[in-house]
């Protein structure tokens, strides 16, 4: 006789060759169900006492408890209710969990500027960006038509459950910023190769270090970061801030990248003048008072360092 898998058999099967992350959701472990179910089996191996070809939401209750009797996956108190730590995974960093947590969102702001190398200062908290609600709804529902395929019109008619958009404040002693953004949208951020973190891209990372600094040392520190290494990597920031940057973006790295850094001759920057606003109270540090020293060029009132 053909030896048959068990349902829960099979679903660790898939889970750990399919889902290389630190937590499993209800979510999870019902699009990988509908998956067996559809099939019957799992890599040609029969599933036994499969008597639906869809499951229905008692059974991913009752699989659930399965999986976590028999230690394929682990209660976890700093988890949201349905999510679980997946117990073979090797990674278990806050940025590991938050990026498995929320399917969306990716290391920004000082955490990403560490990631990157652009910072010598260690963030006790991890920084996020994620999409505002309304997309990150959007980009919910996408995925999960993804997901289902073939299948998506029996899970549209069934009541599994469905990708959560989870409030994370914090992953046992980690404080997690969660900074929710509308320019939170592909290409912001790359993918690391060994571990599922999301980390904002290098020219992203510069553009946020000026549309955020409170969130990334300060400006003093934004600064001084460009100023050390931005000569690396000039035709990704210039790029990005000219694509996504808005007006005193703009104004505020061309005089950055001009001024501190040295960087002239550069068509794209000088074109950013034209964005410079004569007779205004423009200040190079949003957050700080104004200053009489002033950019004639940029428009800007240089309120860092050393008011003079």
């Amino acid at each position: 006789m053909e030896k048959q898998l068990s349902m829960v058999g099979a679903l660790n099967l898939r889970l750990s060759a399919t889902h290389a992350l630190p937590t499993v959701s209800s979510y999870d472990i019902a699009l990988a169900a509908a998956r067996i179910y559809a099939s019957g089996e799992y890599e040609g191996q029969k599933v036994r006492n499969l008597q639906r070809k869809f499951p229905k939401r008692a059974d991913i209750t009752r699989y659930k408890d399965q999986l976590l009797s028999v230690g394929v996956l682990q209660q976890n108190k700093h988890f949201p209710p349905e999510v679980w730590r997946m117990t073979g995974s090797p990674f278990d960093t806050p940025s590991d969990i938050i990026c498995s947590l929320d399917p969306f969102c990716y290391i920004s702001h000082l955490s990403a500027m560490e990631y990157h190398g652009l910072t010598d200062r260690i963030p006790k908290i991890v920084f996020v960006t994620t999409p505002s609600l309304p997309e990150w709804r959007e980009a919910a529902q996408r995925k999960m038509e993804r997901d289902y395929g073939d299948l998506y019109s029996e899970f549209k008619e069934s009541d599994l459950p469905t990708i959560k958009n989870h409030t994370i404040k914090s992953i046992g002693r980690t404080v997690i910023n969660v900074h929710r953004s509308k320019a939170a949208i592909l290409g912001a951020f790359v993918s690391t190769r060994e571990r599922p973190v999301r980390v904002s891209s290098i020219g992203r990372t510069f553009m946020d270090m000026l549309r955020n600094p409170e969130l990334c040392g300060g400006m003093n520190h934004v600064v001084d970061v460009y100023s050390s290494s931005v000569s690396s990597y000039v035709r990704l920031v210039v790029d990005e801030i000219d694509r996504n940057g808005s007006q005193i973006e703009k104004v505020r790295a061309g005089y950055i990248l001009e001024e501190i850094c040295g960087i002239r001759e550069n068509s794209t920057i000088n074109s950013w003048v034209k964005f410079s606003q004569r007779g205004g109270s423009r200040k190079l540090d949003p957050a700080g008072d104004y200053w009489p020293k002033f950019s004639d060029k940029w428009c800007l009132s240089i309120n860092i360092g050393r008011e003079e």
